[in-house]
Parts: structure tokens; C-alpha cells; sequence
């Protein structure tokens, strides 16, 4: 966060219910782990994380942003930002700002780092690619509410230019080897002549989704921040980050013969037909039924499901949506650019009859289902 007048970052706000709600902590407990090693712990939960951050991008939610500067009890300056994270047809991230009043912060202001935290450092995952980057300690196990966690202090190894890293402790649950709780502060504080960006100290809890994955729920911070040269030397700010209303959008299809995959592109032999055979992970997809996300509800490509032929009923593509290249200066959120057909993909496919085989070869050439 830089000082006002110059440039700043985000910092917390505390709900008091719903902080209370995250506060049941155990005694640490700094015994070995039994029948496992610490190293062998690192491994498996960011070979986990790394899943779960590849599984996040089928997940569309919404992110809640505040950061408030406070004189005692009272609020002096506010930032607040609400937008949506969604995709298009090809994968590409898209944030539609759905709710950003005037910012009235004038001790501080939100830098470019600030934002970048919010999206990326806050809610914080550590995957193998990663643990390279990052000193890890084993510390001890500690009791989260009904979770047993394995915890690490992280810290890391060199700073980069223009990167940013976090820098603090980890909760892993000792079940799913997944990070449940994160606790500290991004890295490095920038302190140059005329300008300082410092960054307050957060938590950061999660939540599981669909039974497998934990996602980022709720983040806090409540810290003052000590500024060198500014004319307010000491600035207390407070920051809630709040994550909800995670769906999951994605659905993996191949093409089989004889009961073995047809590799995209290749032609099964005799040109006989083939039967669709949808891979719905836990689940989730009906059998017969295709979906593509358009925002945060579904669109859905109805077939019928028959060995040679098909009726496609309905093609509803995803909303185009512009991203905001500066969030933090929207007044009211992005502009959709509009929701239109395909006419590449409508054209030939409405009231024909063809095979349920070639519709998924076209909608995968077109990027309508998700590889």
C-alpha cells in the first residue's frame, strides 16, 4: 500500500460474527508428524495444490473487495470493488465489475501491487512449481476447529524483481494434504525516495467446494501501516476479501470407438459411427447433457441422445464481456459488449438432424466445451 498522495494497498476490514467463526485454534503442537515425513507432506499437498489450481479455472465465483483507512473507531476512507470472475469459450479469465462506488481513501491510495495481491497473493496457493521459489519449516500440528493440520512457516528464498511472493505460516489439513488457512503478508514492502508501498498482514481461510477442493472463503486484515517520510507516518487500515457463490462450469468429453478413445482430429475407422462418451468429473454433468458457462449460470446444448443421429435443440453461447483494464477506476462495472450466436456454428446445425459424434468434434474445433 503506498501512502496517499503518492500511491497505497489494500488492508482489512473486520466482520466481527464472521471472524469469530474462523478463530477455533488448537495449541501447536511441535511433535514430528508419525509414519510420514515432513518433506514427504510438502510434496503431496503441492502436488495437490497444483491440481487444485488447474480445477479453479472450471470454477467461476465472486470476489468481494473493502479496504478501509480508520481513525480510532471511525471510517475515514473506503475502497470497494465486487466483481465476478467468469470465462469465455476459450478459457481467457474475465472480471465483470458488477459493484464500485467512488473510493473516498485519502490517506492512502491502491497501487498496481495492491490489486495484483487481492487476485493472486491473498488467496494464495502453493503448488510444485512453486516449493523451488520458497524456504519451508516444519512447525508443528495444530487443531482448526474439526481440522488436524500440519503446519509450515514459509519464507522466500530470494526476491525476484517485480515479483511478488508471500511470506508467513500454512495450515495443511491432514487428510486432504490441502493448504486450509494462510496467515501472513506479501513481500517485499517497496521503500524508494518519494515512495512507499507497504502491505498490511492478513489471514486468509478456506472453505471446501463440492466435497474435493478448498477454496479461498474469507480473508481479513486489521494492521497499522509505518511509513517513513509521509506526512501521517502511522495509517491504520482494515481489508475484507470475501469469496462466494463458486459454480463449476466445465465438463470433459471424448470420442470413443470399440471402447477406445478417438485422438482428436482422427478419423475412426470405416467411417462408422461413434458413440459420445461424456467423462463428468464427480459427477457433476448428466450424461446427456453438454454445458458451457455464460457468466456464473449455465448454458446448456440439449441433445438427444441416439447411436446415429441428433436433434440439437439450443446452442446458447457465454456473454462476451470486456475486462476493465483499471478495475480500481470503475465507477459501475464493465460493458458487455453483447451476447450473439455463433453464426459459424448455428449456420448448418439448427433443425438438422446429425450425428451427436460430429457435434462434439465441432463444439471442441470451436472451443464451446472445455478441453
Amino acid at each position: 500500500m503506498k501512502f496517499s498522495r503518492i500511491l497505497f494497498s489494500p488492508t482489512a476490514i473486520l466482520l466481527t460474527l464472521v471472524g469469530a467463526a474462523y478463530s477455533q485454534e488448537g495449541a501447536l503442537n511441535p511433535d514430528p508428524p508419525k509414519g510420514v515425513t515432513s518433506q514427504q507432506i510438502i510434496e503431496k499437498f503441492a502436488a495437490k495444490e497444483k491440481e487444485f489450481k488447474e480445477a479453479r479455472d472450471l470454477y467461476t465465483f465472486r470476489q468481494d473487495v473493502k479496504v478501509q483507512t480508520l481513525d480510532g473507531d471511525t471510517v475515514t476512507g473506503e475502497y470497494r470493488e465486487v466483481f465476478d470472475v467468469t470465462y469465455d469459450n476459450q478459457g481467457r479469465h474475465l472480471e465483470n465489475v458488477t459493484y464500485a462506488p467512488q473510493n473516498t481513501l485519502t490517506e492512502i491510495s491502491m497501487s498496481p501491487e495492491d490489486l495484483q495481491d487481492v487476485r493472486h497473493l491473498l488467496p494464495f496457493v502453493l503448488t510444485s512449481d512453486e516449493i523451488p521459489e520458497y524456504d519451508i519449516l516444519y512447525v508443528g500440528q495444530q487443531q482448526e476447529d474439526e481440522l488436524h493440520c500440519y503446519v509450515f512457516d514459509i519464507a522466500p528464498k530470494k526476491i525476484e524483481a517485480k515479483k511478488r511472493y508471500f511470506q508467513g505460516r500454512i495450515w495443511v489439513d491432514d487428510k486432504d494434504l490441502q493448504i486450509v488457512k494462510t496467515s501472513g503478508k506479501t513481500v517485499p514492502d517497496i521503500r524508494k525516495k518519494d515512495n512507499e508501498n507497504l502491505f498490511p498482514k492478513f489471514t486468509t481461510w478456506r472453505e471446501q467446494v463440492d466435497g474435493r477442493y478448498w477454496f479461498p472463503a474469507y480473508t481479513k486484515a486489521d494492521d497499522t501501516l509505518h511509513f517513513r517520510k509521509a506526512a501521517i507516518q502511522d495509517v491504520h487500515i482494515r481489508e475484507i476479501i470475501k469469496y462466494t457463490d463458486y459454480q463449476r462450469f466445465g465438463s470433459k468429453v471424448t470420442v470413443t470407438y470399440e471402447g477406445k478413445e478417438i485422438p482428436k482430429g482422427e478419423q475412426k475407422p470405416d467411417d462408422e459411427p461413434t458413440a459420445l462418451s461424456p467423462e463428468p468429473e464427480d459427477g457433476l454433468i448428466p450424461a446427456v447433457m453438454l454445458t458451457v458457462t455464460a457468466r456464473r449460470s449455465y448454458s446448456k446444448l440439449v441433445a438427444g441422445f441416439r447411436w446415429y443421429r441428433s436433434l440439437v435443440e439450443q446452442i446458447l453461447p457465454p456473454l462476451i464481456i470486456r475486462p476493465s483494464h483499471q478495475s480500481h477506476d470503475m465507477t459501475a462495472g464493465v460493458q458487455i459488449e453483447g451476447m450473439r450466436l455463433s453464426h459459424q456454428l448455428h449456420a448448418g446445425l439448427e433443425r438438422q438432424l446429425i450425428s451427436l459424434a460430429a457435434i462434439a468434434i465441432m463444439a471442441a474445433g470451436y472451443k464451446i466445451l472445455p478441453a
